[in-house]
């Protein structure tokens, strides 16, 4: 999402504005089971759904999160501080006691807005169960947008003790304690990698890659529904931009080219630049990752990208 985070470092989303219709999920009781979930170690009570392009509703993965018993429809981040949060409406309809209020601050650190922040008694989404999680309310939508579809987000702090899968193709999820396994190597179709983080963000995901040859971090955000651009990146002057966004080119994360027609600029990634040897300058959204299987193991801050399965060796 775009990166933003309050004074005591819980997570706040923003969605791209752009809305894209996809066709509606098959019915899961028909559908095979995809090979990836016995290849990459799941059981079937690791799986979850989520919803996605669905009409109205941003190209983000949507999940079904259980708040004090009652269904909530949360943007599953994987992008900033990594905590949840609710529109404040939310936090007053469930009376969830306000202990303060935060400040908003953009990626770039200008404080926006101030928003309360909440404790919930109980929240659970798959095998995650937790008890007594901090929430904040969401930032102004005046810059994140109108929140259509879902009512907050469920942040990477939730599940930084798992690897997590997303199949975009089927709208399938699995969250799995179990290690990734040794087998799951690098191929032309698939390529597994290390993360990195800035010290005081265990869990934001920065991958390297290039940008016209040039070596730099971009962020894995699950949040985002566009590709956005850090406008202090030279590139961005060769990118044509039509009336959909920047056509993105000659950006490669390993074997992978990042192709788009949606890119965004964004005003920037000052945040996360914090002791790294590489600036961030990219954070790749849904219109690139949705091609992938996207695999983020939190443990051993591995991410592996799968096109297609790895052909067997002759």
């Amino acid at each position: 999402m775009n990166s933003t985070w309050s004074q005591r470092g819980t997570l706040i989303l923003v969605v791209a504005a752009m809305i894209l219709p996809s066709p509606a999920a098959e019915d899961s009781t028909t559908q095979r089971p995809p090979a990836w979930i016995a290849e990459y170690g799941y059981q079937p009570q690791d799986l979850a759904e989520f919803a996605f392009g669905a009409p109205g509703v941003p190209e983000v993965p949507i999940v079904t999160v259980t708040i004090q018993g009652s269904p909530f429809p949360l943007v599953l981040d994987t992008g900033t501080k990594g905590y949840a949060a609710l529109d404040s409406d939310v936090i007053a309809r469930l009376q969830l006691p306000v202990k303060g209020w935060d400040t908003w601050l953009d990626s770039s650190g200008k404080p926006v807005a101030r928003i309360p922040r909440a404790t919930v008694p109980s929240l659970q989404f798959g095998p995650i169960h937790l008890t007594g999680a901090e929430v904040t309310g969401m930032g102004p939508e005046s810059i994140m947008g109108k929140r259509i579809g879902y009512v907050g987000t469920l942040g990477w702090w939730s599940f930084r003790d798992y690897r997590i899968t997303l199949d975009y193709a089927n709208r399938r999820i699995a969250l799995s304690r179990s290690p990734l396994p040794p087998q799951l190597q690098s191929c032309a179709t698939r390529y597994v990698t290390r993360f990195v983080s800035p010290s005081d963000l265990d869990g934001l995901i920065l991958v390297e890659g290039t940008v016209s040859g040039k070596p730099i971090y971009l962020e894995v955000d699950t949040g985002k529904s566009n590709t956005e651009l850090d406008p202090k990146i030279q590139a961005i002057r060769e990118f044509k931009q039509e009336s959909q966004g920047y056509v993105i080119d000659g950006i490669t994360v390993g074997p992978f080219v990042v192709q788009s027609r949606f890119g965004r600029m964004f005003g920037g990634f000052e945040g996360f630049n914090r002791g790294l040897d590489k600036p961030v300058y990219v954070g790749l959204g849904s219109d690139f990752l949705k091609n992938f299987l996207l695999t983020i193991d939190y443990p051993s801050h591995r991410v592996v990208f799968e096109q297609k399965p790895c052909e067997p060796s002759p």
